[in-house]
């Protein structure tokens, strides 16, 4: 493990000061998002840089909830509204309370008040207590991120390809950390590591923010909600930077230098 390095005011120079709006509406520079765009075809990523919105899933949502909670429990209030349907829906009584009127007028009342905010029931809110909780219990992981930034953008140039990442935890020039949940085992994760290809994303933020030492913090979902912490090998990391490297190739080929002449009649062509 490496070496607790304390965070210092000077920040180097690929943090950049943009906020999460900024981050998902940029398309100059490439992310791992868009890197999972580039593998998926050519006209993927072109909806992706005309800035069509990806599916909002669930999981999605929960995920960033879940940072937050952990990462910026200060700004958890400012992004998320917790739906407490509880007292309503006793009030109500009967099998189907939600299809009620009284429900219907009590629910419109509470997506006014949620604005923008990201809503949440609950039920999730409680589980990502819980697991925050869980988290905070084991000194040797609250150590490593309170000796880190939180979710800091930082930027570089990659084989002539400008490029950005957000970075979970970061303690600087030392090591990063990638906090992530999952609906499987901790004793598979390894599964899931290989199935999303966080081999590659792994690699991609950690020569971004120019750190050799990368560790995952992985949580179940469900109960009984195990912990599991990794560090990412340095074999594992080269295997992601060759991934990403064919991706950005790939990109600079098909919409840099001018590989693609016309998107309407392009055809993957390719053997079997």
């Amino acid at each position: 493990m490496a070496e607790i390095i304390k965070f210092a005011d000077g920040t180097p120079g690929s943090i950049i000061n943009e906020n999460d709006d900024w981050y998902y509406a940029d398309r100059e520079r490439m992310n791992n998002t868009g890197l999972s765009e580039v593998k998926k075809g050519p006209l993927h990523y072109k909806r992706f840089l005309e800035g069509k919105p990806l599916e909002d899933t669930e999981s999605y949502a929960w995920g960033r909830a879940f940072h937050c909670i952990v990462l910026e429990p200060d700004e958890f209030i400012k992004r998320f509204f917790i739906m407490q349907e509880e007292d309503i829906l006793a009030q109500i009584g009967g099998k189907m309370p939600r299809g009620t009127k009284a429900y219907k007028e009590w629910k419109a009342e509470q997506l006014d008040e949620a604005g923008d905010k990201t809503i949440l029931s609950q039920e999730s809110y409680d589980v990502m207590r819980y697991l925050r909780d869980r988290v905070n219990a084991l000194p040797e992981l609250t150590n490593l991120l309170n000796a880190c930034a939180k979710e800091k953008i930082m930027v570089d140039d990659i084989n002539g390809v400008p490029c950005k990442m957000k970075a979970d935890a970061i303690s600087y020039g030392n090591f990063l950390i990638d906090l992530k949940t999952t609906s499987g085992l901790i004793t598979d994760f390894e599964y899931s590591f290989n199935k999303y290809e966080y081999d590659r994303q792994m690699a991609f933020y950690s020569d971004i923010a120019q750190v050799t030492n990368v560790y995952i913090i992985a949580v179940e979902k469900s109960s009984p909600n195990g912990i599991g912490f990794f560090e990412v090998r340095p074999e594992t990391l080269q295997r992601g930077r060759d991934k990403y490297n064919w991706l950005l190739d790939q990109y600079k080929k098909d919409f840099l230098q001018g590989g693609i002449q016309n998107f309407d009649t392009y055809c993957h062509k390719a053997y079997l």
